[in-house]
């Protein structure tokens, strides 16, 4: 959960879980309410609205976009499947490869 909030709001949170199959503590589906009384008992803050642009980080889409390749190119480059377009400036590939990788797994886990 405490991954979760730094990616999302309470509303994205919710549907991520029941897909993933995982209940509440008494066996429930969750539900915006049900997530932020969870993070409300377990003190994790919230998500900000800005808050991964503040971190440097993008989602997959973004990190396509700035690289000017598909999706899935940039998935393969996560995965180790590709050695990765010619760039100008290599130091830019590797930063958004590297935020792109630790973002992997909300496009993952949204896709579920």
């Amino acid at each position: 959960m405490c991954e979760l909030a730094r990616l999302l709001p309470d509303h994205s949170i919710a549907p991520v879980l029941n897909r993933l199959g995982i209940r509440s503590a008494r066996g429930q589906t969750w539900t915006q309410l049900r997530v932020r009384n969870f993070r409300g008992a377990h003190q994790i803050p919230v998500y900000r609205e800005g808050e991964r642009a503040e971190r440097h980080e993008l989602i997959l889409g973004e990190a396509a976009n700035r690289l000017g390749v598909s999706k899935m190119t940039v998935v393969r480059l996560i995965r180790g499947q590709g050695a990765g377009p010619p760039f100008e400036t290599p130091s830019l590939f590797a930063s958004i490869l590297g935020t792109a990788t630790r973002i992997y797994c909300e496009s993952t886990i949204a896709n579920l």
